[in-house]
């Protein structure tokens, strides 16, 4: 019983993330086929367990107001102990038909 349900477990946790990897990969091919490019503001940066980080920002597209997060590829030490990246601008690229998805463009990150 005990080995069927942490089996049942591990299997709800691979199909949750396999979900989430093809929609970044989803949103990832819609952003390379036509984006647009604009400023956005980092609003905050903090660990989820042990080593995994999320920097979250922001973006106005047409007086919309967009949020989004994403796990840096870079650890942002200055960020995590005195949060010095908060309220810094960086570029991100979105989808015009759906200005909800975008990423940062890493090249411009403090």
């Amino acid at each position: 019983m005990k080995k069927t349900l942490i089996g049942l477990i591990i299997i709800v946790v691979l199909i949750l993330s396999l979900r989430k990897t093809l929609i970044l990969d989803k949103n990832s091919k819609l952003i390379n086929s036509n984006y647009i490019v604009t400023k956005a503001n980092i609003i905050d940066y903090y660990e989820i367990g042990i080593s995994n980080y999320y920097l979250t920002y922001e973006y106005i597209v047409k007086n919309v107001k967009y949020t989004n997060k994403f796990i840096p590829k870079n650890l942002y030490k200055d960020c995590e102990d005195n949060q010095k990246c908060i309220g810094k601008q960086i570029y991100i690229r979105y989808y015009p038909e759906d200005s909800s998805i975008s990423e940062p463009i890493y090249d411009s990150i403090p």
